[in-house]
């Protein structure tokens, strides 16, 4: 009886923090259903002195824009893709080019990796709002990796309508 209710206790916490987990990732990804969320992104190892502007659409879709930290200059054109959010993650697809970018909202931070097919290219470290984030910390960046370990083989699936 008291490992029935030991189990009932871990699966209700384990609700719980799931429940929160999609609160917070949902409120960080669109705060309103009609609104398109800005984050501005580094993405260190890949393309060092650059930064990505992301308009997350409420409609499962995604615009980006890079442009030279220091200058300020455009460095490309407007790329899009498609986003989802599953779980606790938050993956990014672009449609011209098959970068995916896959990791971890908590609050108004996301961080993970970016892939090129299935090749590791970078972390990558955004920010909610118009401001560069402060550079990518290598231990986040250790425990977002062991927690989407388990899980990377689902990333490269194309995406289905």
């Amino acid at each position: 009886m008291a490992s029935a209710m030991v189990r009932g206790m871990v699966l209700l916490a384990a609700v719980v923090l799931a429940s929160a987990a999609d609160l917070l990732l949902g409120s960080a990804v669109a705060q309103h259903e009609h609104e398109t969320v800005v984050w501005t992104v580094t993405i260190p190892e890949g393309f060092p002195g650059k930064l990505y502007t992301w308009r997350i659409k409420p409609d499962g879709t995604y615009d980006e824009d890079g442009r030279d930290a220091l200058t300020g200059r455009p460095i490309q054109q407007t790329l899009s893709g498609r986003w989802t959010v599953e779980g606790g993650r938050m993956i990014l697809r672009q449609s011209s080019i098959p970068f995916v970018f896959d990791g971890v909202v908590v609050g108004d931070r996301y961080s993970g990796t970016l892939y090129l097919r299935e090749r590791r290219v970078s972390r990558f470290c955004a920010v909610k709002g118009e401001t560069a984030p402060p550079r990518c910390e290598e231990e986040v960046q250790a425990r977002v990796e062991a927690r989407l370990a388990p899980v990377a083989l689902n990333l490269f699936q194309p995406w289905r309508d």
